[in-house]
């Protein structure tokens, strides 16, 4: 039994009623109260009255139960199954409208329910993993994100975000925003029901959507949480009660600083050594944490044909990052802790042979700047002088680490391979292992191939090299900088805001 996401004083979502909200019920449980006559002169009053009042025959008939058997053939969907959204639709409808019961008999993917919480926190124990880390993982994994939100709009509200519609760019863009969201369906973030019946469902928020293009990058779905249409208007990141301090702080400012003082540090304990970085990425991160059942109507929007119930947290709800930092901090620290677990290489010898090495790795006569220790920076071997775990240092989604690579020792890329295994087995305890016959793998294949594991590597927008121990601006971004900045200022008489941010904030980027 799926256990995920019991009732919670902590988590409710209400829109104040009104007669749409109430239609259904009126229809299922109190039609039997009029004559033929009177009801029909209601399903008169609306043409989806009639429709509303006829799917809702149609389901009490309707067979759902298939929704529940697992999708071993989710990697070849490819578009959003409007046979699946019907489905849905009946379901909802025998939970009388009920979302959260919708989204509770759905489970499996949608709610996590293939993660074995217990046994995870017994190996985080074992692995003395801070409580107060563990208490957060047990809370984000059975009961659902955010920690708290305890919110009410008026019906008002909600239809003036659903009359002002999404941003323009979705239009001009259905095509591909489409695409986005069948990948979203077909990995269980989102359900799907037919738009329609958005007016007639109670305790829904709508949030405008909107798809940012950003040059030489693919295109991202915007979940515009903060968008106001007007002064009045409440949007849903104002409803939340992150600035509360419920959730954890994010803390990955300062990982480049760690990194760089990382390798400084090795090269203070291997002065003669090469000295490599690599990166790995959770696929997704935000979509791995789910929506309480109770709050997640406040997350839905309409693209296209489909009403989207938002299962899986959102890209711009405000505490979606505060979410995931129970997850970052967590995988930081059992990755480090795995490290002396020495079958992780073989166990996942399979992606570590997707790693790719630079071609001139150890060719590092005359090249190598010496660092110099002083009371804080005094090396990275322990008493015995031996090598520590390797530290991770998690910048949202993106794992970056560092260590050596000794040509000359028996398996150069021990050190470095164990540092990979190491983080793809805490992201497994953490997240739910490899299981590719029911959804796609938490981590990111792709780019952990794509950055090769070498003495230089750009690094969250700089280049880092561990040879020379030099940080530089990368010379697109440079360029960029300095095309900019040879713009005609001078002569302008005016300037949009958007101007002004950047042409502040790239300068500043760069010193």
């Amino acid at each position: 039994m799926n256990t995920f996401g019991k009732p919670s004083k902590y988590h409710s979502f209400n829109q104040t009623g009104a007669g749409e909200t109430c239609m259904y019920l009126f229809l299922k449980y109190g039609a039997h109260y009029l004559t033929p006559d009177e009801l029909d002169g209601i399903r008169r009053v609306h043409p989806l009255l009639r429709h509303l009042d006829r799917m809702r025959k149609k389901s009490e008939v309707y067979d759902f139960k298939w929704l529940q058997n697992k999708d071993t053939e989710w990697a070849q969907r490819r578009t959003v199954c409007a046979q699946t959204a019907r489905a849905n639709l009946m379901a909802l409808m025998h939970y009388d409208l009920d979302v959260s019961q919708l989204i509770n008999f759905r489970g499996n993917n949608f709610t996590g329910a293939y993660r074995n919480v217990d046994v995870t926190v017994s190996i985080l124990t074992s692995h003395n993993i801070p409580q107060y880390l563990i208490d957060a993982y047990r809370r984000v994994m059975t009961v659902g994100c955010p920690a708290r939100f305890v919110a009410e709009t008026s019906r008002e509200n909600v239809l003036q975000y659903w009359r002002n519609g999404n941003n323009p760019s979705i239009l001009t863009n259905l095509e591909k925003v489409m695409e986005t969201m069948a990948k979203e369906a077909r990995n269980d973030y989102v359900i799907a029901l037919p738009h329609w019946v958005f007016r007639f469902v109670p305790h829904l928020m709508f949030t405008p959507q909107h798809y940012l293009i950003k040059p030489g990058k693919s295109g991202r779905l915007i979940f515009d949480a903060a968008y106001v249409p007007s002064p009045h208007a409440q949007n849903i990141n104002s409803m939340t009660s992150t600035d509360t301090g419920v959730e954890l702080a994010c803390a990955y400012g300062d990982v480049l600083k760690r990194v760089l003082t990382r390798i400084w540090n090795l090269r203070i304990s291997h002065p003669d050594k090469e000295i490599v970085l690599h990166a790995s990425d959770v696929k997704s991160c935000f979509r791995q944490l789910k929506h309480h059942p109770s709050v997640a109507g406040a997350f839905s929007y309409i693209l296209g044909d489909f009403l989207f119930i938002q299962c899986a947290l959102a890209f711009g709800a405000d505490f979606s990052p505060q979410s995931w930092e129970v997850i970052r901090r967590s995988a930081e620290l059992l990755a480090e802790r795995l490290y002396p677990d020495k079958t992780l290489r073989d166990k996942h010898r399979q992606y570590l042979d997707l790693l790719r090495f630079g071609p001139h790795l150890g060719e590092t006569a005359g090249s190598l700047v010496p660092a110099t220790p002083d009371s804080i920076n005094t090396g990275t071997t322990g008493q015995d002088g031996e090598e520590p775990g390797t530290p991770h240092n998690f910048f949202v989604d993106d794992d970056i680490y560092a260590d050596i690579f000794d040509p000359n020792a028996p398996e150069p890329t021990e050190r470095i391979e164990q540092a990979v295994a190491s983080g793809i087995e805490a992201i497994f305890i953490l997240l739910g292992a490899s299981d590719l016959s029911l959804r796609q793998d938490p981590l990111s294949w792709d780019k952990l191939q794509d950055f090769i594991v070498n003495f230089r590597g750009k690094v969250l927008g700089v280049d880092v090299c561990t040879r020379s121990l030099a940080v530089s601006v990368p010379p697109d971004y440079l360029a960029k900088t300095t095309a900019l900045l040879k713009d005609n200022w001078a002569h302008r008489k005016s300037f949009f805001l958007r101007e002004i941010a950047e042409l502040t904030g790239v300068p500043c980027h760069i010193s």
